[in-house]
């Protein structure tokens, strides 16, 4: 069962009263959160057991129903990444035909600007199409419906401490599990050809690759032993086609401990 999601409700604003945010990044841009007292175990919290870290200020509080609407309705967790920045980071990853809606919840402590872009590198203006786009003083969380496949981009712009969530409904999901320390069994729903199991750390990169065994029913459970990390990890699967490229990529919510 997902957590409640994890909000810090700021005293009062430190952003700059305006109607736009700025499109690229400005260095000594002031901050939401970074100069008040961070504790770092809210954010370890939440990435446990698979909720969001999201700063608010007080005037924001109704961002809440918000998350926990849209965090209902896309049960599938495509991409994830924490971790902190200096002015931007890009955070890729596959979008495939089964994904009906996609929701991206971002939040970064010293928010300049959070950009979304489709696989043809156009940026992306949910509510043209149907979808829901809400920009806050530390965040930006967006509903897009009948996302194109391929790969996308969000583009985080600012420093500080930051939380990316890319969910999407869609009948291809992960259920992991581990049977033992050293022993990890998963089930998904994943087309069987060209499956690939991996861990990532916590802003996503690469760990190592898993050897798992599928069962003989053809249940779409597979299992096997691994070494585990000595960092933070989550558990994904990815689809790969013929030139051995990821066009389908679901995760493990939660953040595991090494």
């Amino acid at each position: 069962m997902r957590a409640v999601w994890v909000l810090l409700l700021l005293a009062a604003p430190l952003w700059p009263q305006q109607n736009g945010q700025t499109p690229q990044y400005q260095p000594n841009w002031p901050c939401t959160g970074k100069e008040r007292a961070f504790d770092p175990a809210y954010l370890r919290t939440a990435e446990a057991t698979g909720g969001q870290m999201f700063l608010l200020d007080r005037s924001e509080a109704g961002a809440f129903s918000v998350l926990e609407i849209n965090d209902m309705k896309h049960k599938a967790t495509v991409a994830r990444s924490v971790g902190t920045l200096e002015n931007y980071r890009d955070i890729r990853f596959p979008v495939d035909p089964s994904i009906e809606s996609l929701y991206i919840s971002a939040s970064l402590q010293c928010t300049q600007r959070v950009v979304i872009y489709d696989p043809l590198n156009a940026e992306v203006r949910p509510e043209i199409n149907g979808g829901e786009d809400h920009v806050y003083h530390a965040g930006r969380i967006s509903v897009i419906p009948h996302p194109a496949p391929g790969v996308w981009t969000v583009r985080l712009l600012g420093s500080g401490t930051y939380s990316l969530v890319a969910q999407a409904k869609t009948p291809v999901v992960l259920r992991v599990n581990f049977d033992a320390p050293d022993r990890i069994s998963l089930r998904t729903t994943a087309p069987a050809p060209g499956l690939r199991f991996r861990l990532v750390n916590e802003a996503g990169d690469p760990l190592q690759n898993l050897l798992l065994e599928a069962a003989p029913d053809n249940s779409g459970r597979y299992e096997g032993s691994f070494m585990r990390p000595s960092q933070r990890f989550r558990v994904l699967v990815e689809a790969l086609d013929e030139q051995g490229n990821a066009f389908l990529q679901r995760a493990d919510a939660r953040l595991f401990e090494p």
